[in-house]
């Protein structure tokens, strides 16, 4: 993509956009609010990129064109009164794992999309308040992985739509396991 520096820019990177994500609008007065809300979130994108000391970087995505008031129903989780995992499991033990060298030998961090056996599986894109779901199926393939060995990309979806742990507007990670 380009940086949006004048208008023949703007629209170029714009339409890659759209067309990248196929997206559409239902009148020419929607797209030109939801350009002005990308041109406005691409700029924030810049500014934070340009930013000399961060760690990560920005970039365009399907929620690009979102406010952020929109973009906070993404993150809806009000949880009350659950249970820890342990209550939820009986165990949190999924088997056991020593070390017998020092502490300071051991890496001062860890990228788990390079172990082996493979623990990560692909990024996987959320569509609605589903954060629960996303959190059940991602923190089951790691533990599975790491105490098995066995790497499969579970499906959040299925969680949605069969575990009645929750919907598009919310739901209990906690709930989704236990059904799992």
């Amino acid at each position: 993509f380009l940086v949006t520096e004048n208008e023949n820019n703007a629209d170029f990177s714009w339409n890659l956009w759209k067309s990248t994500l196929n997206r559409t609008y239902t009148s020419d007065e929607e797209e030109a609010y939801r350009r002005s809300v990308w041109i406005n979130n691409t700029e924030y994108m810049m500014r934070v990129n340009d930013e000399p000391n961060i760690t990560y970087s920005l970039g365009w995505n399907s929620r690009s064109d979102l406010t952020p008031d929109e973009f906070a129903r993404f993150r809806g989780l009000d949880r009350q009164n659950r249970t820890s995992i342990a209550g939820a499991f009986g165990s949190t033990h999924l088997g056991e794992l020593s070390y017998n060298g020092k502490l300071a030998d051991l890496p001062s961090d860890w990228d788990w999309s390079l172990a082996d056996p493979e623990v990560v599986t692909y990024v996987k894109d959320q569509q609605c308040g589903d954060c629960w779901a996303f959190s059940a199926a991602g923190g089951l393939e790691g533990a599975l992985a790491v105490a098995i060995g066995w790497t499969t990309s579970l499906s959040p979806q299925q969680f949605v739509d069969c575990s009645n742990a929750g919907s598009c507007d919310g739901g209990e990670e906690e709930d989704a396991m236990s059904w799992a």
